[in-house]
């Protein structure tokens, strides 16, 4: 039941990631909202095996979309979900949600630098400027509410009892 909602969530989000690219467009940047959903599931995760299958499905959904560097895109997103579990087994004092958008950063600066050495063979403080520290922004600003939504649907958020007092 798990995965067949998993597979559900992922192909809703390979409509959202459609639709944003044709109407959320800010400066030219698309928001990937399918990296901040393998974070956050992987924030939420369990098993590594569900958090391992979460990517690798996110992760050939997206490469079919972007087209570009298959393998790379699909490696990039493999990592980044086990990555994030294995660093939240390391309990720390800071919530989950802020630790989704800087890992959510991270992950979209080292990916989206190596897709952009891949397909350019060069690099330029412009493109690094203008292209990949706006896109790292606009993803760590989705996956805060991405954090959310991936909770309420897979990590079973606690429902708050209202308890009577006499």
């Amino acid at each position: 039941m798990k995965q067949l909602k998993l597979i559900i969530f992922v192909f809703i989000l390979v409509l959202v990631q459609t639709l944003l690219s044709v109407y959320v467009n800010i400066y030219g940047i698309v928001p990937n909202v399918m990296l901040s959903f393998v974070i956050a599931y992987a924030m939420c995760g369990k098993e590594l095996s569900y958090s391992i299958g979460a990517s690798l499905l996110c992760g050939i959904m997206m490469s079919a979309l972007s087209g570009r560097q298959f393998f790379m895109v699909m490696l990039i997103f493999l990592y980044s979900g086990v990555l994030s579990y294995m660093s939240e087994n390391a309990r720390r004092k800071v919530p989950k949600w802020v630790k989704t958008a800087v890992f959510t950063a991270v992950f979209t600066l080292v990916g989206e630098s190596i897709i952009y050495l891949l397909t350019n063979l060069t690099f330029s403080m412009n493109a690094f400027m203008g292209i990949i520290i706006p896109t790292v922004m606009i993803n760590s600003l989705f996956s805060v509410p991405m954090y959310f939504i991936t909770r309420r649907f897979f990590c079973g958020a606690k429902k708050r009892h209202k308890h009577i007092i006499l």
